[in-house]
């Protein structure tokens, strides 16, 4: 990473309320209960801060956004880091919590830096499909969120998008009105996956996930 995006940044971030992040939070939230009418099932199920998982289907660009504002604390999410090709770019990312991944390759830095702020206490979000639905429908599993769980063992807390692909689907080139729910389903805890190593392990763990979602 550059020096831009040493661990420092993320390590600063954990557990405190970011200036930048704090603003695109609430008009992330005004956003979608104003215009999209969003609502929240589960919201029980939300546990206290700290270090835990957030996987969920990928259906828009507007996921991550409509996911973390449903949230009543910060948490990190993985963006491509051929985002950080532009000025704006590297100066924004780093107050979103933004971890940037490399998507053409194993990214060490990225794994690691994802697992420091795991086991530092804050929550990450993540897709285990891996890139948007072309159908709205669910995607088969990629065993890269099941590798940094069994790594980082920490919990997963599954949730379901719906409607985001109805508003904003790939491709689409203008945004509709359509109503977003959020379904937050129960802690999977960390015992869930632990003992396996390797791709079939690392594939089964985040396929266990997906299922989990599909029953929201």
């Amino acid at each position: 990473m550059s020096k831009e995006f040493d661990y420092g940044r993320y390590e600063k971030a954990i557990g405190k309320k970011l200036p930048t992040y704090t603003l695109f939070y609430w008009a992330a939230r005004l956003f979608f209960q104003g215009i999209y009418r969003m609502h929240v099932r589960g919201a029980e199920n939300i546990p206290p801060y700290g270090g835990f998982m957030i996987c969920s289907n990928h259906l828009s660009f507007y996921d991550p956004p409509f996911v973390g504002c449903c949230f009543p604390y910060h948490i990190f999410y993985f963006a491509r880091k051929t985002l950080l090709n532009s000025k704006a770019g590297r100066c924004l990312l780093p107050r979103l919590n933004t971890i940037p991944i490399d998507q053409e390759r194993s990214d060490i830095s990225g794994i690691r830096t994802t697992l420091r702020v795991l086991k530092g206490g804050a929550p990450v979000m993540a897709f285990p499909e891996g890139a948007r639905s072309r159908d709205g429908k669910l995607q088969p599993a990629q065993p890269g969120i099941g590798m940094l769980i069994a790594k980082s063992g920490v919990p997963v807390l599954p949730v379901r998008i719906r409607g985001t692909f109805e508003a904003l689907p790939r491709g689409a080139s203008k945004p509709r009105l359509w109503p977003l729910q959020l379904h937050i389903g129960k802690m999977m805890p960390a015992s869930l996956f632990a003992g396996g190593k390797g791709e079939n392990a690392y594939l089964h763990y985040s396929q266990n996930i997906m299922e989990e979602i599909a029953r929201l």
